[in-house]
């Protein structure tokens, strides 16, 4: 995962606190996922059946831009978030045998904000689709 923080100085008061900016977070290259594994022997079988889960983040990218009032050189006040973007890629995929097809579900998320309204700031979803594949 990558980071970012970036300051700008819009006016200070004579070189003190507080000082008044915008600022911007990014987040990038954020990778999560987790995979399970599940093997079952039935009694009236001798073929074990076997499942395999995975369930992957791929992509998740994502800006926040607003005004902030620095009150002290570690503490600041966000005034106003003015942006919000953010892209996320999700995929799922089942596996089960013996006998069964693979199922594959792709899942992308994609949202974006300008001047979201408090008290949550929450971007508009614009895109959410799933498509999904069979083996």
């Amino acid at each position: 995962m990558d980071t970012g923080f970036v300051f700008t100085v819009t006016s200070t008061t004579n070189g003190g606190f507080p000082i008044y900016g915008t600022f911007s977070i990014l987040l990038y290259n954020l990778l999560q996922g987790w995979v399970e594994s599940e093997v079952s022997v039935s009694p009236a079988s001798a073929n074990p059946s076997h499942t395999l889960l995975n369930d992957t983040v791929t992509v998740t990218n994502g800006v926040t831009s607003g005004n902030i009032e620095l009150i002290s050189p570690s503490a600041g006040i966000i005034t106003a978030i003015t942006f919000i973007s953010a892209n996320t890629t999700k995929s799922y995929m089942l596996v089960s045998r013996p006998a069964a097809p693979y199922k594959l579900f792709a899942h992308t998320i994609v949202g974006s904000s300008y001047q979201p309204q408090p008290p949550y700031f929450a971007e508009t979803v614009t895109t959410n689709r799933i498509l999904g594949l069979l083996g």
